[in-house]
This record gives structure tokens, sequence and C-alpha cells, in this order.
């Protein structure tokens, strides 16, 4: 899974990754209208689906694309979601990334 936080991130890193492997990919976000879980690769709003870990059920792997969003303390929707699908799967592995390594407020 592929979680960000942006309708345009999540079609452009869709369309990408469409283009550069034969790997079935879907999107879950309400802003660009779907809300497909099936296959093994997945491009997600936060938004969309920070309660409904249930629903996506078991994953191996979450990308947080602009992981500076976030929070140092707290929970947040992002911290919120991962332990959820961390209770769903306890292997689960979560990678950050971002372009911006370093900001004052955030993560």
């Amino acid at each position: 899974m592929m979680l960000t936080n942006q309708k345009e991130l999540i079609e452009r890193k869709y369309e990408k990754f469409c283009l550069m492997s034969d790997v079935p990919a879907n999107i879950y976000s309400a802003s660009v209208g779907r809300k497909e879980t099936d296959g093994p690769a997945f491009f997600a709003g936060i938004q969309s689906v920070f309660r409904r870990a249930q629903e996506i059920g078991k994953i191996d792997v979450i990308l947080v694309d602009e992981a500076q969003m976030l929070p140092k303390k707290g929970n947040g929707i992002y911290r919120t979601f991962i332990q959820a699908m961390l209770d769903i799967n306890p292997l689960l592995k979560v990678i950050g990334l971002t372009a911006t390594p370093y900001r004052l407020n955030n993560g």
C-alpha cells in the first residue's frame, strides 16, 4: 500500500506504477472516486482509509509518502491507521518517504 494525503499524488503515483509494473494495482480514495482493495498493490488516501483497517484487511507493507506529515507526538490519522493495521498484521513493515527530511514541527 502506498499511502499519501493528496489526490494528485495518489493519481500520479498510481499512473507511474502502472506504466512501470505488470502488478495489478488499485486505488482507495474518495477524492478519486474509487474504493478498491482487491489486488496485490493499491494507492490510498489517508483520509479515506484511516477508519477502514478492517475493511482493507491484512497487508504486508505500507509506504508512507510525504512522511514528514506524521506528527512527532500524539496519534493523528496516520498513526491511528498504522496502529490498526499493525493490530491486524503485527509483522507489517512501514516505510516513510519524503523529499523534505527535516521540518521543525512534524515527523
